[in-house]
C-alpha cells in the first residue's frame, strides 16, 4: 500500500498508529492524501472475505508540496513510481516488513464507512496499537 501526501503528520500519525486522530479529528485530511493498493491479494481478500478487516504494509511517499494533484493519472503514476523506485534504492524504504507501518484498509475512509464511528475503531481487531519500541521506516 503506498499513501501519497504533502502532509507529514498524517504520516507520523499513521505511523504512531493514532486511529481516533487519523480517522475522527483528522478525517478530512484524507482529502491531502491518496491511497494506492499495490498487488492483487488484499483486493483478492476483500471479494473472498469482505467481512475480514484487512490491512497492509506502507510505504509513505511525502510529496513536497500539493502540486502532485495537478497531475494528470500517468504523470502521478510517474511521480509515485519515481519516489518509491527512490526510496527502495535509497534504502528509506524497509526492507523487513516489520519495519513498515501498517494501514488497516477500514481507516481509509471511502474504503470502510464505519471507520467514522469511535466504537468501531475501538473495538475492530485491525486497529492495533502501536508496538512497544517500533521504529518505521520514513517517508
Amino acid at each position: 500500500t503506498v499513501v501519497l501526501t504533502e502532509d507529514r503528520t498524517l504520516i507520523k500519525a499513521l505511523q504512531n498508529h493514532d486511529w481516533p486522530g487519523l480517522l475522527i479529528e483528522r478525517r478530512d485530511d484524507w482529502s491531502r492524501a491518496e491511497v494506492w493498493v499495490i498487488g492483487h491479494a488484499l483486493f483478492e481478500l476483500r471479494q473472498t472475505r469482505p467481512y475480514d478487516l484487512q490491512a497492509g504494509k506502507v510505504i509513505a511517499v511525502l510529496a513536497g508540496d500539493s502540486s502532485w494533484r495537478d497531475l494528470d493519472s500517468p504523470q502521478r503514476l510517474a511521480l509515485l513510481d519515481r519516489c518509491v523506485a527512490e526510496g527502495i534504492g535509497g534504502c528509506r524504504a524497509a526492507a523487513d516488513p516489520k519495519d513498515q507501518s501498517t494501514l488497516p484498509l477500514a481507516a481509509v475512509p471511502a474504503w470502510e464507512p464505519r471507520s467514522a464511528d469511535p466504537a468501531f475503531i475501538a473495538s475492530a481487531p485491525c486497529f492495533r496499537p502501536k508496538p512497544a519500541g517500533r521504529i518505521y521506516a520514513g517517508p
